[in-house]
């Protein structure tokens, strides 16, 4: 039987997840984006957004794996693979590409 998302529980019902890095994944990716942008590795774009990015990506491909839609291991492994790469080239800072030895 597939599960379908509108079938677990929803959410608490804000719209952003909580921001507070000291209790939350939310928050602890927003501080290593941040820590990343201190290094120059990622764009110095507002740090909020690219976490919001990032999150839905990532919890997308979960949502398409958790529903059944990606049937096989195999599936969920290429789509992974594909997101994993795209995040990485939409958030990279480009100066630090050209940085590398």
């Amino acid at each position: 039987m597939r599960r379908r998302s509108r079938d677990r529980p929803k959410s608490s019902g804000t719209a952003l997840p909580p921001d507070d890095p000291t209790t939350d994944a939310f928050g602890t990716l927003v501080t290593a984006l941040v820590e990343m942008q201190s290094q120059g590795l990622v764009r110095p774009d507002e740090p909020q957004r690219e976490a919001l990015f990032v999150w839905s990506v990532v919890h997308g491909v979960a949502m398409l794996a958790l529903d059944a839609i990606l049937q096989t291991p195999r599936a969920i492994e290429a789509l992974g693979g594909c997101a994993n790469e795209r995040l990485w080239t939409g958030i990279v800072n480009p100066s630090a590409l050209s940085a590398e030895p």
